[in-house]
């Protein structure tokens, strides 16, 4: 039966129990299922973005497994979530998907998959530096620290890549009524 945590460090966040197939996934990591596998997580990086699941929780305030070996991966609101600044400054509200550091996420720039939004500024806790090899083979210094992230993995669309074939006033209204981005589809529907 599943069990519920009485203290939480993560804010009112559900977390499901998975067995692990690595070592070193610690709380804060970005983890995904492992190949074929809804069963067992795996660290996620740029490779294996498809697979991606949550995020490790540390406490959260309701815990759904079957066995005290599990590792609890926050699936839905708020835990502190290792990110980097490869990809730029994370600033509140980005969306953040997985970098090529395993188990650490990037602000996201390009359409992808994302664990969920930053709640907080890269900047506004303490950060390490890392050194990682580039595309090119080049040692770049990185930034990594833990920023409180709204987990809700769902795929974003970058600003400059959505595309309508609406007018603007028209997709400005509807977005306006609405209080979110409203896809075209959903304004001709209407």
């Amino acid at each position: 039966a599943p069990g519920v945590a009485a203290q939480s460090d993560d804010a009112a966040a559900i977390s499901q129990g998975f067995a692990a197939t690595e070592t070193g996934i610690t709380a804060g990591a970005i983890v995904g299922f492992t190949p074929n596998s809804e069963d067992n997580i795996q660290l996620s990086n740029a490779d294996r973005i498809a697979q991606m699941v949550g995020v490790v929780g540390n406490k959260p305030l309701i815990e759904l497994s079957d066995s005290d070996k599990q590792v609890q991966v926050v699936i839905s609101g708020t835990t502190q979530t290792l990110v980097s600044d490869i990809n730029g400054e994370v600033q509140a509200g980005d969306k953040i998907t997985a970098s090529p550091i395993n188990g650490v996420g990037m602000k996201a720039i390009d359409s992808s998959l994302v664990v969920g939004t930053a709640q907080n500024d890269l900047n506004a806790g303490k950060t390490t530096s890392k050194t990682v090899q580039d595309k090119e083979g080049k040692s770049v210094e990185v930034k990594i620290g833990l920023v409180p992230v709204q987990v809700n993995v769902t795929y974003y669309v970058a600003p400059d890549e959505q595309q309508t074939f609406l007018p603007p006033f028209l997709q400005a209204i509807a977005n306006t009524v609405a209080g979110k981005d409203v896809s075209p589809v959903r304004v001709i529907v209407s």
